[in-house]
């Protein structure tokens, strides 16, 4: 027959066993519950945050304070490290950055899979002592995921009195997205309120562009304006003149230039590029443009694009942004539409300055002609005449000579280029050479936009770069020439 007294021993014995788990598992259920109700509390404070990237300290201190873990430390991708941000822990840190190739860190931000390590100290990826000074027995990484990128991670570690198990995980992977979708809301509204201001400051700059009646003589002061209201690391607009592309720039903490500088010939560069293709361009990285080359070192970003005058490419507008913020679509449509303005009110300048040039001939000619009938020799008022056409359209050479024989001889010259006008007014012009000969052998008006390219030319300066020859007739046959030519092709 079975010892009563040792039947009641083992039931006692099982009575308490289970008592012990009974407790175990209510301890457990408590701790759950509590991670849980504190996970709420956290989550809800992460949302009220207005601009969480710039919180990540008050973040990792709330979570170090509420969930009492050995470290907290939230790490964010940049480039090839990860820099804490936020990092709470019982002993001061020793590293705020580490590269992405050691470490559970280092590992979960490569992988974008996160990790919980129960044995700190038998993990090959464990960086003893490298964050903080204190025991761990346990380490849990999750990702912090933005635009399904990893944006950083979320790392805890813990001694052995608060050990890490797979809820804890749970609990920091929910923690985690939670962190992701704070950020990725904070970073729609602060875009959103970013396009509201640059519309109303595009709205302004456009009113402004467009109100101006000499826009091209008017660049720094648009540059001023674009460069206040804008939030760019340098602002350039480039205008095409002739075969060079003079450049106005503002760079932020740098003195404005003021006068701009030319780039002849433009041919390299991404500018050049946006001219040559008239396709424009966003560079979010230049380090990889094999066009790019740098004026200053701090510039990673640069948007260009052309400026159109009557469907041709007239210059630039281009944008460029150091590190502080990343360039986006919102900042290639600003760039856009202020170039499309700058090409509008440039098409409305030539127009007006068409109209004025027009106005400005038919008034000369009206001068000329009261000037030749005041004279009793026509020959008398040569000089004035070619004085009144080079003072008016500013030319830079003017010309009118007389058939004599095989030559034209110049009797009046007006020049301000280099060049030696005593010997044209001395020699003249064999009719059969140069641009002059051509003329007066064909009885045709010569417009040559680029007189570097036409074989005929005789150089009256090195800085002439396009002539007009236009014959002087009598009773149909060419007894004189008029000739003008510009320092501009």
């Amino acid at each position: 027959m079975p010892d009563a007294g040792v039947a009641h021993r083992t039931r006692g014995a099982r009575s308490s066993l289970m008592g012990a788990r009974r407790r175990a598992d209510d301890g457990a259920t408590d701790r759950h519950v509590w991670l849980l109700q504190t996970l709420h509390e956290v989550t809800a404070a992460i949302a009220r945050y207005d601009d969480i990237e710039a919180s990540l300290q008050d973040v990792a201190d709330d979570i170090f304070g509420r969930f009492k873990f050995t470290s907290v430390a939230i790490g964010v991708v940049d480039g090839d490290d990860l820099v804490f941000r936020g990092l709470a822990a019982t002993s001061p840190p020793l590293r705020l950055l580490l590269p992405l190739t050691i470490g559970v860190t280092g590992r979960v931000a490569r992988t974008g899979q996160g990790l919980l390590v129960s044995d700190a100290a038998h993990d090959p990826d464990y960086l003893a002592d490298y964050v903080v000074v204190n025991p761990v027995a346990s380490e849990s990484c999750v990702p912090i995921m933005v635009d399904e990128r990893v944006y950083g991670v979320l790392n805890v570690e813990a001694d052995a009195s608060v050990p890490l198990g797979q809820i804890e995980h749970d609990v920091l992977t929910t923690l985690a997205a939670a962190l992701g979708l704070a950020i990725e809301r904070s970073r729609r509204r602060a875009l959103e309120q970013r396009r509201s201001a640059q519309l109303a400051n595009l709205q302004h700059l456009t009113a402004r562009i467009v109100g101006r009646a000499h826009v091209a003589g008017g660049v720094a002061g648009i540059l001023d304006e674009t460069f206040e209201r804008l939030d760019f690391f340098a602002i350039t607009v480039g205008l095409i003149r002739g075969d060079e592309l003079h450049l106005h720039r503002r760079y932020r903490s740098a003195p404005a230039d003021v006068e701009p500088f030319a780039i002849k010939p433009y041919t390299a560069g991404v500018t050049a590029r946006v001219i040559r293709s008239g396709q424009p361009a966003l560079i979010r990285d230049v380090r990889h443009d094999p066009d790019y080359f740098a004026v200053v070192e701090s510039v990673t970003q640069e948007i260009c694009v052309p400026i159109r005058v009557e469907g041709r490419v007239a210059g630039i507008l281009d944008f460029e942004m150091d590190a502080s913020r990343e360039l986006d679509d919102s900042d290639f449509d600003v760039a856009r539409m202020l170039a499309d303005h700058l090409g509008i009110a440039l098409e409305q300048q030539a127009r007006f300055e068409a109209v004025e040039r027009r106005n400005q001939q038919l008034r000369t000619l009206e001068r000329i002609t009261a000037l030749i009938a005041s004279k009793a020799l026509v020959r008398e008022s040569f000089q004035e005449i070619v004085r009144e056409i080079e003072r008016a359209f500013e030319f830079g050479v003017a010309g009118l000579g007389l058939l004599e024989d095989d030559r034209i001889v110049f009797h009046a010259i007006e020049q301000r280029l280099s060049g030696d006008p005593a010997n044209f007014r001395a020699n003249g012009v064999a009719v059969s050479t140069g641009v002059i000969g051509r003329v007066v052998r064909s009885g045709l008006p010569a417009f040559v936009p680029d007189v570097r390219i036409d074989p005929d030319y005789l150089a009256t300066s090195v800085q002439a770069r396009s002539e007009i020859c236009v014959p002087i007739t009598n009773d149909g046959r060419v007894v004189g020439v008029i000739n003008v030519e510009t320092p501009e092709s």
